[in-house]
């Protein structure tokens, strides 16, 4: 299922990034690269953050929150759907 959608995505423009390319492509991260760029992602959020996820697992839920934390610290607002393992 994972492989269609990713057919899906770049049948909609989106493509994946390998190494070096330019950073104005669209990406899609896989499980084993998001984690960097996705706490990059939150701690620049300016805003506002919105994560919905259906799956997260418990162990996971402490390193988010505390990066949210962080977040509202500084003004941002912060919305979640979470949903555990």
């Amino acid at each position: 299922m994972y492989h269609k959608r990713l057919k899906g995505y770049s049948e909609l423009g989106y493509q994946v990034k390998f190494g070096g390319q330019d950073s104005n492509t669209s990406i899609i991260y896989g499980s084993q690269d998001f984690v960097t760029p996705f706490t990059q992602d939150l701690s620049d959020a300016a805003r506002s953050i919105l994560i919905v996820s259906p799956h997260i697992h418990p162990n996971k839920v402490s390193r988010l929150l505390s990066i949210l934390e962080a977040a509202v610290s500084t003004g941002v607002s912060v919305a979640s759907l979470l949903k555990l393992k």
